[in-house]
């Protein structure tokens, strides 16, 4: 068997600050679900939509989003 190398001191660093940003993230996306629910109302309300309505609204925007990102594109699409 090979000898392994003992990890330098940014090594183990770079590995702790890895797992908080990924820590960090996951627990970012987890909120990102409740946006949703947290200005559902008050959008309903301010544009005197039905829920109807609002679905629809969603319906068009995810189409265009799905037929204006095409994968493999890039975020580029996005800023031009």
């Amino acid at each position: 068997m090979a000898a392994t190398q003992p990890e330098s001191p940014q090594s183990s660093i770079r590995h702790v600050l890895t797992m908080v940003i990924l820590c960090l993230a996951g627990g970012t996306i987890f909120n990102v679900v409740y946006v949703f629910e947290v200005y559902y109302l008050p959008l309903q309300q301010a544009m005197e939509l039905s829920k109807s309505q609002i679905g629809m609204l969603l319906g068009v925007a995810a189409a265009w989003l799905l037929i204006r990102n095409r994968p493999g594109q890039g975020t580029s699409a996005l800023l031009s």
